[in-house]
This record gives structure tokens, sequence and C-alpha cells, in this order.
């Protein structure tokens, strides 16, 4: 066997909804994992086919969530029939205490941790950072908490 290390960077696109307290997302989902490093026996671009699902974590009063629930995929293996045999992973972050007008948060950041395995034997961990800022107000499906009723 052989041990790689590289670099990974993509688009994180986060959904929180307020009213449930709820935040999940994607990395790869929308535009492509980009990774640099060496990969071994697979033909392999700068786009890796690599996606990062964040489940649902709770968001708990102090804007901070974590969650057990990272899910690595691959469209390229599973195409060539290579299944996925083993997945672990937790992510975990916080929101900003600076608001739009509308008092959802402008920015949130956090971190997350994922282990794949696949019935060929390979073998992957992603684990990174990532930064995601808010859309403005009527910009968007930003669904602040609705208004108090009159």
């Amino acid at each position: 066997g052989s041990t790689e290390i590289g670099e990974f960077e993509g688009d994180a696109v986060l959904t929180a909804n307020f009213v449930d307290n709820t935040i999940s997302g994607c990395i790869g989902c929308e535009g492509p994992v980009r990774v640099t490093g060496v990969v071994e026996g697979v033909p392999f671009s700068e786009d890796s086919n690599y996606q990062a699902h964040l489940g649902a974590a709770q968001i708990s009063p102090d804007g901070t969530f974590r969650a057990n629930d990272v899910t690595i995929s691959n469209a390229y293996l599973q195409s060539e029939g290579i299944r996925v045999t083993e997945q672990r992973g937790s992510w975990g972050g916080k929101f900003s205490s600076i608001q739009h007008s509308d008092r959802v948060p402008r920015l949130v950041a956090g971190t997350l941790g994922g282990r794949v395995g696949y019935s060929d034997g390979t073998r992957g961990a992603f684990v990174g950072a990532f930064a995601a800022g808010s859309l403005p107000p009527g910009i968007g499906s930003v669904d602040p908490e609705p208004p108090p009723s009159q």
C-alpha cells in the first residue's frame, strides 16, 4: 500500500433552517472538489468527482452545531462498480454573532472530517475547514424566523 497526502478545495453550500434550528450542506455538490496530490491507479484530473455531504446538525442557542454525519461519495468510482463499504465522520461549527438586518447571521465557519472505504480496498480521509457567508435580505432563499403575530 501507499499513502498520499494532498489538499482539497471546493465550494461549500450550507442551508440553515432557523425555524427548526438545523443546518446541513455539501462540499462539491455545486462545482467540483479540486484535489492536488498524487493518486495511484485511478484516472485522475484536477476535478476529483468527490462530494462531502454534511448531514443535519442541530443549532444550539449560542450558535454552535455538531453532527456525526459526514458522507463522502465519488461518482467516478461508483460508475466503475466500486462500492462504498465504510463511512464515518463528523462536522461542526459556529455562526457569527454579527447579523443582517433580518437577524440572519452573516457568516458561519467550522471543520469537518470524514473517512471512507471502498470495495477495492481503497481508503480515504478528508479533514478540512469551511467558511460561508449568508445572503443579504431579499436575495436567494434565506428564510429567517417568521415575524411575530399581531
